[in-house]
Order: C-alpha cells, then sequence, then structure tokens
C-alpha cells in the first residue's frame, strides 16, 4: 500500500495489539501510537515510509515494541522519545532507522537495550540513557552515527554487550558512569577513538 497516507481505528484493536507486518512496506507517513496499544508486533511498520512516530500522552498500560517492528524506516527523521511504560525494545526495533535522537521519558523502567537495537541508525547522534538501563545489547548501537551517550541519574549500568557500539566511528563522548563495575563485551568499543571513552571506575572484559 504505497499510497497509504492515514491510519485510524487503532484504538480498536483486538488486545491492543498492531500486529504483524501489518504496515510493513507501506507509504504511511505519520502514526499517533494510541494509549491503549500494548504491543507492536515483529515488522508492523519495518521498511514502511513512516516519517513521524509519537506516543498519546496518558499512557498507563505497558508496551512491548518487538522485534524490526521500526526496523528500516528511514524516513523517520526525528527524535525517538520511549514511554515510560515501555517493556521491550526487541531485536533491531530500529535498526536502520532515520532517528535522529533517543531518550526516554520519566519514570522508564526497562532495564536492557536489546539486540541491534539502534543498529546501523545512519542519522543518531545523541543517545540519553535513563537511569535503570543495566544491559546495553549486542550490536545495539554498533555502525551507527552516534556521536553522544549519556547516562542519566543513579545509574545502574551492569554490562556493555559485544560489538554494542563498534564501528560506531562518529562517538566522540561516552562516559561510563561511577558507581557502576560494567562488564565490557568483546569488540564492544572497536573503531571508537579511546579518547571518547571515560569510564569512572573499575570494569571487567566479558
Amino acid at each position: 500500500t504505497p499510497n497509504l497516507a492515514e491510519v485510524m481505528g487503532l484504538v480498536n484493536l483486538p488486545g491492543g495489539v498492531i500486529p504483524n507486518d501489518a504496515f510493513k512496506g507501506s507509504g504511511i507517513g505519520s502514526i499517533s501510537i494510541p494509549k491503549q496499544i500494548t504491543r507492536i508486533d515483529p515488522g508492523a511498520f519495518e521498511s514502511s515510509g513512516l516519517s513521524t512516530l509519537a506516543f498519546e500522552d496518558g499512557r498507563s498500560l505497558d508496551l512491548a515494541i518487538e522485534n524490526h517492528a521500526f526496523k528500516g524506516t528511514a524516513e523517520l527523521g526525528q527524535e525517538l522519545v520511549l514511554p515510560a511504560t515501555t517493556t521491550e525494545l526487541g531485536e533491531s526495533a530500529f535498526e536502520g532507522s532515520g532517528i535522529t535522537a533517543v531518550r526516554a521519558e520519566a519514570g522508564f523502567k526497562l532495564t536492557n537495550i536489546g539486540i541491534g537495537v539502534f543498529h546501523l541508525t545512519m542519522k543518531l547522534k545523541t543517545a540519553t540513557l535513563p537511569p535503570s538501563i543495566e544491559s546495553i545489547g549486542e550490536r545495539a548501537f554498533e555502525g551507527s552515527t552516534v556521536e553522544t551517550v549519556a547516562f542519566e541519574g543513579s545509574s545502574k549500568l551492569a554490562k556493555v554487550e559485544a560489538n554494542a557500539f563498534k564501528g560506531a566511528n562518529g562517538l566522540t563522548d561516552i562516559t561510563l558512569p561511577a558507581g557502576t563495575s560494567p562488564t565490557i563485551g568483546a569488540n564492544a568499543f572497536d573503531g571508537v577513538k579511546a579518547e571518547a571513552i571515560t569510564i569512572r571506575s573499575r570494569f571487567e572484559f566479558g
């Protein structure tokens, strides 16, 4: 459906689920995810023409963003603000998307950034990670153009998985927070200049 311009009635989807591949490859330009949606299934918006993504305010229900949900949405040239109730960021959920920045709402509780979530995001400049994040998954930012990674508040970071920032050659500023003793996986920062990385406490190689 390359000419799809508007979608209505998402609030009425059974179980609050946007199903597998629902808008995959479509020409949809913008979408607001209703607060009643609890799950965005694999491939729901993959390789679509999505250019604007918003999550409706007032959300109280948990939200799972499954594997490949927004993969390849290259036209999505905006800051991504993840809802506080996000419970899952599946593998490659935003891989190859056009997001320029990512952060989370206050009260965010998700502990893990999944495998390849922001892999090959070629417009990404800043990533602000909330205190709840304990693990940055394998290939999470691999090959991306991220320049600055910041950790908010009293970070609980425990692990940076293998290849997490491999090939993120534009990274100029990441400070692993004090008060943590993270395990750093193989090739986690391969290709990143040493002067871009500050580690404020002891760490181990995993």
